[in-house]
């Protein structure tokens, strides 16, 4: 995107600015522009792209895959004591993951973080796939209790 008239680079006060940075929208002379994949960056934003991807929403994400298979297990092997035993399994399991992925959260909006990676949606929609398994888990578990 090209900078309005007269638009004055944000480091160099003395300098036109040539580009905005595709990340922040900071005015940047020539002397200034990075460019990554074709696009214009600021200094700082390209030590942020040029970052390698953290680790976070990939332990996150296996985090929050782990229960669902193991929950499922539990049960149909076990019954309601599977059950049981795989809540108290899972729900730590899942308060990682939102925690891992709550921080990446936070890390993004500061700008720490590529906001960028198939990993930080995937881990959101598995984290909401596991509380409706474990809704449904605990719906089991008191069914089997009123029944006895």
């Amino acid at each position: 995107m090209a900078p309005a008239a007269g638009a004055r680079c944000a480091k160099h006060a003395d300098a036109a600015a040539v580009d905005v940075c595709q990340r922040c929208g900071t005015f940047i002379c020539g002397e200034c522009v990075h460019i990554r994949a074709e696009d214009e960056f600021c200094a700082d934003c390209a030590l942020i792209l040029d970052r390698p991807a953290p680790t976070r929403p990939k332990v996150a994400f296996g985090l929050a895959v782990a229960p669902l298979p193991l929950g499922v297990a539990l049960t149909l092997s076990a019954g309601t004591v599977g059950t049981l035993v795989g809540l108290a399994l899972l729900l730590p399991l899942i308060a990682s993951a939102l925690a891992l992925i709550l921080q990446e959260r936070a890390a993004r909006q500061r700008g720490q973080a590529p906001l960028t990676g198939r990993f930080y949606p995937l881990t959101w929609v598995m984290i909401a796939l596991d509380l409706l398994a474990t809704a449904g888990l605990v719906g089991f578990v008191l069914r089997a209790a009123a029944h006895r």
